[in-house]
């Protein structure tokens, strides 16, 4: 997760995410390609007639979708030379800075946060006003909300208590606070632990990029949690 391939696939993402021109079908389809681009030469093939099928649209739609990504500049395609061959899609990986979008370091006016200039100045600010001598400044660390159902989880509960510090450790608090800031934990049954995320998109982008570590952090607080389940979160609770 930490590699600058992924580092830059993730960039090129929350590019596309804060793009008014851009469709929710535009994005499931780039999403796409970025899991199906191959390391060595940073490109996917893949059929239109795949993709479809893969996000549940007509063809005609998937075409139209492409051109609009490529128009955009979010994604570049290669065209399929000679017969039986597939047209190639990748994301500009080569526009995105080298460090994560996710890190202090990269919230530059290059970022896709429009948020993020607000946030560097703060802590600037809050660097200066250290008088010598005193601790430099530091964030309070990342607190993931344990919400289990029955008083029997009490211990549980209590075990679960340094999660999100834990996780804010091992994939780095920028990122913890970012994809489980509005997450918590809803139940722990057998070798199951069940997180309620506020969308389907950030179920399914915790499931594909932290899963690993999210079990191994999980599993020194609760050893007997194996695996980990993320369900889309309803108004009044867990769905």
């Amino acid at each position: 997760m930490s590699d600058r391939w992924t580092a830059r696939k993730l960039w090129c993402l929350d590019k596309i995410v804060v793009d008014q021109e851009v469709t929710d079908l535009d994005f499931r389809i780039a999403y796409l390609v970025s899991c199906r681009m191959d390391r060595a030469t940073g490109i996917a093939r893949v059929r239109q007639e795949d993709v479809a099928k893969a996000v549940g649209a007509q063809r005609r739609s998937v075409q139209r979708a492409i051109e609009r990504l490529c128009k955009l500049g979010h994604l570049e395609m290669t065209p399929a030379t000679g017969r039986g061959n597939v047209n190639g899609y990748r994301l500009p990986l080569e526009k995105a800075p080298i460090e994560s979008p996710f890190t202090e370091q990269s919230t530059t006016s290059e970022s896709p946060f429009p948020s993020g200039k607000g946030r560097l100045k703060r802590h600037k600010r809050a660097t200066q006003t250290t008088r010598k001598g005193d601790p430099p400044f530091a964030q309070s660390p990342f607190l993931l909300p344990v919400n289990l159902p029955t008083p029997r989880d009490a211990m549980l509960a209590d075990a679960l208590a340094s999660l999100g510090e834990e996780l804010g450790v091992r994939i780095g608090a920028e990122k913890a606070r970012s994809w489980f800031g509005r997450t918590e934990v809803v139940d722990v049954a057998g070798d199951v632990l069940t997180l309620a995320a506020p969308s389907k998109f950030v179920c399914s982008r915790i499931l594909s990029e932290f899963e690993p570590e999210l079990v191994e952090v999980v599993a020194k607080l609760v050893p007997s949690v194996r695996r980990v389940s993320v369900i889309v979160a309803s108004q009044g609770g867990a769905a």
